[in-house]
């Protein structure tokens, strides 16, 4: 999950291994938003017993004819008052402050820049957008900047006219640089979209998921753990279902 910071995961996988009885050994990867479809993954393989990813990435692993994983019934509630304390967000359409452009439907013929292919806020919402309004479309053509604050860095120097944010990202980035604000314009949002999934292997035992969901939820009630919590700017977790999640082709 690019640009959400590591400590966060640190924080919430350190309280499971804990209540396991377990050291936390924390795998990151930094460039993409989850595994892509048909590929190779370290959920699927059992190296992995809890990942935290896109939601495209699990909807592709669970669709598969012999689905390789399984979603974990919970997920943190950020704290944007759009999201009314559900586990969702939204997907902000960002163009340089000084730029021509006032609206969403003026970027027809934007140059684009997303996170990575597999995010569903930073390319698969652009896409969706395209084909609603009878855009010619290939999502090859959309550039990747390997990071939501890297297509902040995108748009500021030039390199492309917008980009669609992460809300939950743009929030934090712009709230721990407030100079940087006054460099980019919010012209449209795209959302509700469910919130990033947590994800387990099929074969992890029922009695490991159930501590998992049992950690996390406790975390909102306890008032040290709240208060870690919002420090990331998360209210809490929350119950969520396989059928929240709108899978892509």
């Amino acid at each position: 999950m690019p640009s959400i910071p590591e400590s966060f995961f640190e924080f919430v996988g350190g309280r499971v291994a804990e209540a396991l009885g377990r050291p936390l050994e924390l795998w990151t990867e930094s460039s993409v938003s989850g595994p892509g479809k048909g590929g190779d993954d370290p959920v699927s393989r059992g190296e992995v017993e809890l990942a935290f990813m896109c939601s495209p990435s699990y909807c592709w692993l669970a669709k598969e004819d012999v689905p390789r994983a399984e979603l974990l019934p919970v997920a943190p509630v950020f704290r944007d008052p759009r999201a009314n304390g559900r586990p969702v967000y939204f997907s902000d359409v960002v163009v340089a402050a000084d730029s021509p452009w006032e609206s969403v439907e003026q970027l027809t013929a934007a140059r684009w820049v997303a996170n990575d292919r597999h995010s569903l806020s930073g390319c698969l919402s652009i896409e969706r957008w395209a084909e609603s309004h009878g855009v010619p479309w290939d999502r090859e053509s959309v550039a990747h900047s390997g990071g939501h604050l890297l297509s902040l860095d995108w748009l500021e120097r030039g390199d492309a006219d917008a980009a669609a944010i992460d809300s939950n990202v743009l929030r934090r980035a712009l709230a721990e640089a407030p100079e940087r604000a006054e460099r980019f314009r919010v012209v449209g949002s795209w959302g509700p979209f469910p919130i990033q999934p947590l994800v387990v292997p099929r074969s992890l035992p029922a009695e490991v998921r159930q501590v998992a969901v049992d950690v996390l939820v406790s975390l909102g009630t306890r008032d040290h753990d709240r208060a870690r919590l919002h420090e990331f700017d998360v209210q809490r977790f929350a119950p969520v279902r396989g059928e929240d999640y709108a899978c892509p082709d």
